[in-house]
């Protein structure tokens, strides 16, 4: 147990470190002094550590061992494991409305409950799986098959106003990007840009927002600026 001077900050490693820098030191007699001269043992002080601290107007230093914070920090971090385990089964859309699979929850007057599929079912009249919610609830449990249209920059704007510009508006219609990350203008009679098209290669890193195998039309991509 230690002892810190409050006054000074200085710490005492024990309780006979602790008392021989109390009582003897100021020269009192025994009968006069704090502890009675019966408490001033070193036995007495680590059994009663807070009271002889007040005696000597110290107080008790509490010990933090690095073991104990240890332990504390692995028990915390057991729990974020198990947690994130437990999750790992369960539907993103359950964590999303913090509901269990199956656990049946009210929105207004109807009853909903997901299944563990991640299906969104309603309890109104006859039981049947949201249809507009199964969209929903893919696009929540599975991010990863959004597909989003590209964000083109201004510079792509600018070069697809310039093909336009030179080409004609009927002309050249189209820009695809080839597996390889090469982008050409496309021009033809179909609606499929892979058939019956006449095209022309363009200089590389041209359009670098489109993905490799994908087509797009000139017009969406000056509609599509940052």
């Amino acid at each position: 147990m230690k002892f810190r001077d409050p006054k000074t900050g200085k710490v005492y490693q024990n309780a006979r470190a602790a008392l021989d820098s109390f009582p003897c030191p100021q020269r009192v007699s025994c009968e006069n002094c704090k502890f009675d001269g019966k408490k001033c043992t070193e036995k007495w002080v680590n059994e009663h550590p807070h009271e002889a601290a007040r005696l000597m107007g110290y107080e008790v230093v509490e010990e933090t061992h690095g073991n104990a914070q240890k332990t504390h920090a692995d028990a915390i971090e057991n729990a974020r494991v198990h947690l994130e385990e437990a999750n790992m089964d369960k539907p993103r859309i359950c964590e999303v409305l913090v509901v269990e699979p199956e656990e049946r929850f009210s929105i207004g007057q109807y009853e909903y409950w997901v299944d563990q599929n991640g299906d969104m079912w309603c309890a109104a009249g006859a039981e049947g799986k949201l249809a507009c919610g199964g969209v929903l609830c893919a696009a929540i449990n599975h991010p990863d098959r959004i597909i989003r249209k590209p964000r083109f920059t201004e510079q792509e704007v600018e070069d697809a106003k310039t093909i336009k510009r030179m080409f004609g508006a009927d002309n050249f219609t189209h820009i695809r990007k080839d597996q390889f990350g090469l982008c050409e203008m496309m021009d033809g009679p179909g609606d499929d840009p892979n058939v019956g098209w006449c095209a022309i290669g363009m200089e590389e890193g041209m359009f670098p927002s489109l993905r490799p195998g994908e087509t797009i039309t000139i017009d969406e991509i000056i509609g599509g600026t940052e």
